[in-house]
């Protein structure tokens, strides 16, 4: 019986460490746009113990259904999140729909959407 408690203590104790637990996509994403300068700023939280091996490998954006950034990264700006800072078309106008899909290089993606505000009238 002994035997058989401490196999399943092992098995318990290797699938707790084996475990993906760092391994995760962003949490969320914030946007912040300028309208004056067109650049749009994507902050994705991504908690991470190491900016070199656990990080934000890609991001994509697409502007109405367009992919118009991918672009891909070898370290996370901080331990907390990842920032990016893109320069939009002088085609981008309110109500666009701007798609951006963050990728972990161990597990997992997140994709948001964020409107460009203003009126669609202007």
């Amino acid at each position: 019986m002994k035997k058989v408690i401490w196999i399943f203590a092992a098995a318990a104790l290797l699938l707790h460490t084996a475990r993906p637990a760092e391994a995760h996509p962003p949490s969320n994403m914030t946007f912040s746009w300028d309208p004056k300068t067109g650049i749009l700023q994507i902050d994705m939280h991504h908690p991470t113990p190491d900016v070199l091996k656990h990080i934000i490998s890609e991001v994509v954006i697409e502007q109405n259904g367009l992919e118009i950034v991918r672009q891909e990264f070898k370290f996370q700006v901080t331990a907390e999140s990842h920032k990016v800072l893109t320069l939009l078309t002088g085609s981008t106008k309110p109500g666009d729909t701007i798609r951006v899909t963050a990728k972990c290089n161990v597990f997992g993606k997140r994709t948001e959407s964020f409107v460009i505000p203003g009126s669609s009238s202007q």
